[in-house]
């Protein structure tokens, strides 16, 4: 699969990053570049590997131009193969309409898909949160954590049967 876009879903301290960077590791690329948006920090974070940081600018989440702009200007600017994460879309939700995300995360989705860039997005939610379930349907893989009994539980829905399995 060339540029999967993945959403990681759950409630708050279900180790959702520790998720993200086992899922980074199982895409048979070695990025070069990766960024990374928290709209949680308000900040943009340029790394050579997924760990450590090695630069990062300030960002606002009331800004998606500005997001989006960093972005292509990032695109532009680095090298293949690359990974893009943003982090938390309900942040975004606090500034912007659902249809204004959507269209955004739409238009985020198609141009990173021509570069055979992936995205993963990290949502601080529960599955059945109305806001963000319209924006589901964007990503090729959505997985869903939970803590049940003091363990972490995950389930993986594909949004097309055409998808091979998510590798975790």
């Amino acid at each position: 699969m060339a540029s999967p876009s993945i959403l990681i879903s759950g409630p708050v301290n279900t180790s959702k990053e520790s998720l993200l960077r086992k899922i980074v590791n199982n895409l048979d690329n070695d990025f070069e570049s990766v960024l990374s948006i928290s709209t949680l920090q308000s900040r943009i974070i340029e790394s050579s590997d997924l760990l450590p940081i090695t630069a990062s600018s300030e960002i606002s989440p009331e800004d998606l131009t500005g997001i989006g702009i960093e972005i292509t200007s990032w695109l532009d600017d680095t090298k293949e193969p690359r990974l893009v994460t943003l982090e938390n879309l309900s942040t975004l939700l606090m500034y912007h309409d659902s249809e204004t995300l959507f269209r955004f995360l739409h238009i985020v989705k198609s141009r990173l898909e021509s570069d055979d860039t992936p995205l993963i997005c990290i949502e601080d939610t529960t599955e059945d949160t109305p806001k963000v379930q319209p924006h589901m349907k964007l990503f090729d893989y959505i997985v869903f954590t939970r803590l049940s009994d003091g363990s972490l539980q995950y389930n993986v829905k594909k949004n097309s049967e055409d998808l091979p399995k998510l590798k975790m």
